[in-house]
């Protein structure tokens, strides 16, 4: 019976120990209207690792057109902890669309903060937990 007992327990802990990352799911979209605009900010791989490579897309709108020739940074500081800020610079992609790549230092909760300048000064803020 302990054998038995000893055998279970060795292959229940041998496959609790596989080592395969979890798969990444859909990125993950968040909106905001700010001020007659709408800002969508697109985070993938979703949900955000902490210390992972994050591709962060922005899409800028107003009355359904697109906001482009802006100059776009996001600026993430933790919601708990006197962590800094980490800041990144979008580039443009097309009419009304940001791209940036970068990093989460570590898990927690997170807020995003997005200012786009240029003619029309935008600001929007999203709250985002990172694993």
């Amino acid at each position: 019976m302990r054998r038995i007992l000893f055998t279970l327990s060795l292959l229940l802990l041998l496959t609790g120990c596989g080592g395969r990352a979890a798969p990444a799911s859909a990125p993950e979209t968040l909106v905001q209207r700010v001020g007659g605009a709408t800002v969508s900010l697109t985070l993938a791989p979703a949900p955000p690792a902490g210390d992972t490579q994050e591709t962060f897309t922005l899409s800028l709108t107003r009355a359904g057109r697109p906001l482009a020739g802006e100059t776009v940074f996001l600026n993430a500081g933790m919601v708990t902890m006197g962590m800094g800020s980490t800041h990144w610079q979008l580039q443009p992609t097309g009419p009304g669309r940001y791209q940036g790549r970068g990093r989460f230092p570590m898990a927690g909760e997170w807020r995003v903060r997005v200012t786009a300048g240029g003619p029309r000064k935008l600001r929007a803020s999203f709250y985002v937990v990172v694993n």
